[in-house]
């Protein structure tokens, strides 16, 4: 018979890895004003023994490079992976989702459970953005979750950037929940690198959020700014288990919002002050 009516709860649309395979779901390069709806993209893994690890082993569900207004609405990036094993080798990104020089935006999407790893041979190696990683370009996310999300460099050596989201490039996340992610620490970075958002550099909103419980089972920072220009507005910051925000570079404010049961509200490493304004 003809297909019914558009209905993904009952006939969800499911982009997935096939039994026994290393690879990403989806690679992205120059499409302009692409959308993808309704579709979630699940169990990548790109996984490199040797050889090359970045942009090979690099987005685990998603792969968006010189794409212009690109658009994913309503979809799942759930349970995707990355991982190499190789000394010395260099950083991965994007456990759920990679963006290099694209401007993309996220609407009502999930992005979940996903992890970028790297071996433990007291080496150079890391991985970045659990969920999302975005090297250069632009990026909205609008009314999305981003839960559960992990980024672990090497035990001693590692630099693992944004549990949650990693960012270097301008950036506005409004209405969103960033809850439960994890960077890893090690003997280098020993508070980690943001469990929630990592900042290296661009302009960064991040407005009428819930930012909290990002933390493993050392240490926690919801937000950490390394670099760039970050404006947090309206915003919830609790329950981070070591620091709510943590200013390590770059320009910070903080306006309307509440921190609250962080281990420290508001933390900074290095000379400059974090704005702050009508906050509790």
């Amino acid at each position: 018979g003809l297909p019914g009516n558009h209905d993904p709860a009952t006939w969800p649309t499911i982009l997935t890895r096939a039994a026994g395979t290393t690879h990403r779901i989806l690679y992205v390069d120059g499409v302009t004003n692409g959308v993808m709806a309704s579709i979630s993209v699940t169990n990548g893994y790109t996984y490199v023994g040797s050889g090359a690890t970045h942009p090979t082993a690099t987005g685990g569900g998603l792969f968006v490079k010189n794409a212009a207004g690109f658009l994913m609405e309503d979809c799942r990036i759930v349970g995707n992976r990355i991982y190499h094993s190789i000394p010395n080798g260099g950083e991965i990104f994007g456990g759920g989702v990679y963006i290099e020089g694209s401007s993309v935006t996220f609407t009502n999407c999930v992005v979940a459970s996903n992890r970028a790893e790297v071996i433990d041979t007291y080496n150079v190696q890391s991985a970045s953005g659990g969920g999302i990683y975005m090297a250069s370009g632009t990026c909205r996310l609008l009314d999305c979750m981003i839960v559960g999300n992990v980024a672990d460099g090497d035990t001693q050596c590692g630099s693992p950037k944004g549990g949650g989201v990693g960012l270097n490039g301008n950036t506005e996340i409004v209405n969103c929940v960033i809850k439960n992610n994890d960077s890893m620490a090690s003997w280098w970075s020993p508070l980690g690198m943001g469990d929630g958002v990592f900042v290296g550099s661009g302009t960064v909103l991040i407005r009428n959020c819930l930012i909290a419980g990002n933390h493993g089972s050392e240490v926690g920072i919801g937000i950490r700014q390394e670099g760039g220009t970050l404006l947090v507005e309206n915003c919830t910051v609790a329950t981070n288990k070591d620091y709510g925000v943590y200013r390590n570079g770059g320009t910070m404010g903080v306006t309307n919002c509440i921190l609250w049961a962080n281990g420290d509200d508001v933390y900074e490493s290095v000379a400059g002050t974090v704005q702050l304004g009508f906050s509790n």
